[in-house]
């Protein structure tokens, strides 16, 4: 908002009070000396100044109740998005994103499925499975993540957890893809992490020559 201001009172987000002491954050108040934010500029080598316009920049905010619904963000208007940064991943951890599309580049995809895992002696100390294109907005399989966490990291363990699908998403069919193939592709692609990561022999991908 337009600035100067001398504190925030009370924050509110998606209708519901939101604790400031629960997320690291830095205020600038909007006078007409204020530099720009230290770690944006850190980590981009340049940042916007908004001088006359208050300014809140959080780190490592959560995410997972920014996505309220089909094209709605719990943002009021005239707030925006000035970046995102993904931390480093840490040592053993796993990470692989897929993205199912008719096309490989440019192109919305049918099922775009994230995950991040963590094991501690051959079991899932720690799981992270994120879909997009399976419900209204980017949403957590939360019933998978609990059918894998503290199991081995196995071939039973990675079926039994393909059945929780149904808790976590009802897909829409639409021009893209059906309901039924995109449950269907979800669980392969969980299939497809484990295979990947469980030290498997054998080409997991193919690859084709591109034509001369």
């Amino acid at each position: 908002c337009e600035g100067p201001i001398a504190r925030i009172g009370r924050v509110w987000a998606d209708g519901k009070p939101f604790d400031l002491s629960a997320v690291t954050h830095r205020l600038y108040p909007g006078d007409g000396e204020q530099p720009a934010d230290s770690l944006i500029e850190a980590r981009q080598g340049e940042a916007p100044v908004y001088r006359a316009t208050a300014v809140i920049v959080f780190e490592r905010l959560p995410l997972e109740d920014f996505f309220i619904a089909y094209g709605k963000q719990d943002r009021r208007p005239g707030e925006f998005v000035e970046a995102v940064e993904v931390a480093r991943l840490p040592e053993g951890e796993k990470l692989a994103v897929y993205k199912v599309t008719k096309r490989f580049d440019e192109d919305i995809p049918a099922v775009c499925g994230a995950f991040r895992l963590a094991l501690d002696s051959g079991s899932v100390s720690a799981v992270r499975i994120v879909f997009g294109g399976m419900a209204g907005t980017p949403k957590r399989a939360a019933h998978v993540e609990a059918a894998l966490a503290g199991k081995p990291w196995s071939d039973e363990t990675v079926e039994a957890a393909c059945a929780a699908f149904e808790q976590d998403f009802t897909p829409l069919t639409d021009m893209r893809a059906s309901a039924g193939y995109r449950l269907l592709v979800a669980q392969n692609l969980l299939r497809r992490f484990y295979l990947e990561t469980s030290a498997a022999p054998g080409q997991l991908r193919l690859y084709r020559e591109a034509a001369e």
